[in-house]
């Protein structure tokens, strides 16, 4: 079952949504919605990690999540995931390094699906 929550975030407010035990959504909204949704302890976690993350106390995030969309998009995800704490990588740089040197728009509108507006540094996934 889907359960979602707002936070007020030092960057704005974000909604986080979690299903079955895990995070799988977490989006920067432009404005205070006028419904909140409900905290879990798991939704309550995520916001105190991207809190201290945004303070720059954390790098890598230790709480359950899991993305979903298309077999490319999930690859392409799953390459950010190991750029490291700081660094950047271009489109071209992901694109081939998910075996597909010539898809560099398409990685593009990969990041532009995903679920999370953070490459997710996390220790765990379901």
């Amino acid at each position: 079952m889907s359960n979602y929550a707002i936070y007020k975030l030092k960057y704005g407010y974000f909604r986080i949504e979690q299903e079955d035990g895990a995070v799988v959504s977490l989006r920067r909204l432009p404005e205070k919605p006028v419904e909140m949704g409900t905290p879990t302890t798991l939704t309550d976690t995520a916001a105190n990690q991207l809190n201290e993350y945004f303070d720059g106390k954390r790098k890598v995030f230790d709480f359950s999540y899991r993305l979903h969309g298309t077999e490319f998009q999930e690859k392409v995800w799953a390459e950010l995931e190991k750029i490291p704490y700081g660094e950047t990588r271009t489109y071209g740089q992901i694109s081939a390094a998910v075996g597909n040197p010539k898809a560099s728009r398409a990685v593009g509108m990969a990041n532009n699906r995903n679920p999370s507006p953070l490459a997710f540094a996390v220790s765990t996934s379901v």
